[in-house]
């Protein structure tokens, strides 16, 4: 069984420091059998993390938010990413962004300054939010028993090389309202697209693999790759200019 121990131990293993900027996409299911469950998966990232670095969790709310009456209210609304986001959601100092359905969630050092950013984004990983600042920070990706499906990373990097307005957006937007820390609302749009692209982001996995700066290893049972952004993405963001349509074709 996964213990607090035992997983700080795996974290060092894959190399993340006290220091580091980290998001995780995961399963918990793939962690497996945890001591006190993904409480103490929380734990041992908030006690690793919470003073020098920051940890950072996807809670999209996409599949969700219709339940809410398309109104983000980031202490209310449920992520549909399952277990971990909203446990971490309920822990006191957790800053979330104000992005109506992709927004993350962040413990540690300068929390509150990184979540800032994402209100008036009309795309869905824009680059003035989260994940861009991963990238100009010196984040790390964490995949922990998942795939790059599940990297949401991937869906900046087609929308910050892409010219133009993408044509794969679709040409009319969703509208949400968002509450503000103050309790006011405000109005709020996010163009979705209109076809998957998410499905074709393994056809760089084997890239990432190889490069030198990826960590591959075990977070309790999961198998688990460790992806230093700023490394890894000129040669990623190469393969995307040379062939824009690679996520798109099978």
């Amino acid at each position: 069984m996964n213990t607090h121990q035992s997983l700080t131990e795996d974290l060092i293993r894959l190399g993340i420091r006290p220091n580091d900027m980290v998001t995780m996409h995961s399963s918990m299911k793939k962690i497996g059998a945890t001591e006190n469950g993904g409480d103490t998966v929380i734990d041992v990232f908030f006690d690793y993390l919470g003073k020098d670095g920051l940890f950072v969790l996807p809670s999209q709310t996409w599949g969700t938010i219709r339940y809410y009456d398309n109104i983000y209210d980031p202490k209310r609304v449920a992520s549909c990413l399952g277990l971990l986001p909203n446990l971490m959601l309920a822990r006191e100092g957790v800053e979330r962004s104000l992005h109506p359905t992709h927004s993350v969630c962040a413990y540690g050092k300068n929390a509150a300054e990184f979540v800032d950013g994402e209100l008036g984004a009309t795309e869905f990983v824009p680059i003035t939010g989260c994940y861009h600042k991963l990238l100009e920070q010196g984040g790390k990706v964490m995949l922990v028993g998942v795939t790059n499906h599940a990297n949401t990373f991937l869906h900046g990097l087609e929308l910050w090389e892409t010219e133009g307005r993408p044509w794969w957006l679709k040409d009319t937007p969703v509208y949400y309202k968002i509450k503000l820390p103050n309790g006011e609302l405000v109005d709020g749009h996010v163009y979705h697209t209109k076809v998957g692209t998410s499905q074709h982001f393994d056809k760089m996995l084997d890239v990432m693999l190889a490069h030198e700066s990826t960590v591959v290893g075990k977070f309790g049972q999961a198998d688990t790759i460790v992806l230093d952004l700023p490394k890894i993405y000129p040669v990623i963001s190469q393969m995307f200019r040379d062939n824009p349509r690679i996520f798109l074709e099978a």
